[in-house]
């Protein structure tokens, strides 16, 4: 699987997921329940300087795989198993901290071991 977190701001800048990671999540209710406690229900983005703290769990930290992003935001995940998934990215613009920025997620399905193509915006 492979894909891109890119957002255009309004005043003309892109924020990418450059320099940060990708995350492949697994798409279960734990993760839906969890994902929706940062992102405050059914939105796919979130400032991520409003976004809860929410405690480690490690046993699903386990299925958690992340993916590094390059100069253009893209990242590629290798032997996806079929399923479906959650991709989520921090997007940021050059300079910001990692408290700043908009994390972005989007659901994604993978089958008979198709290379799905995921491009995070908003």
């Amino acid at each position: 699987m492979e894909g891109q977190a890119i957002m255009h701001k309004a005043d003309g800048e892109v924020a990418t997921c450059a320099g940060d990671s990708a995350t492949l999540i697994p798409d279960t209710t734990y993760t839906r329940a969890r994902l929706n406690t940062l992102y405050g229900g059914r939105r796919d983005y979130a400032e991520i300087g409003t976004t809860p703290r929410l405690r480690r769990d490690t046993r699903f930290e386990a299925y958690v795989r992340h993916a590094p992003c390059d100069q253009d935001g893209r990242f590629q995940f290798g032997a996806v198993a079929d399923g479906r998934y959650v991709v989520v990215a921090a997007v940021r613009r050059p300079g910001e901290s990692r408290a700043q920025g908009v994390s972005l997620r989007q659901p994604v399905a993978v089958r008979g071991g198709e290379t799905e193509r995921v491009v995070l915006t908003h």
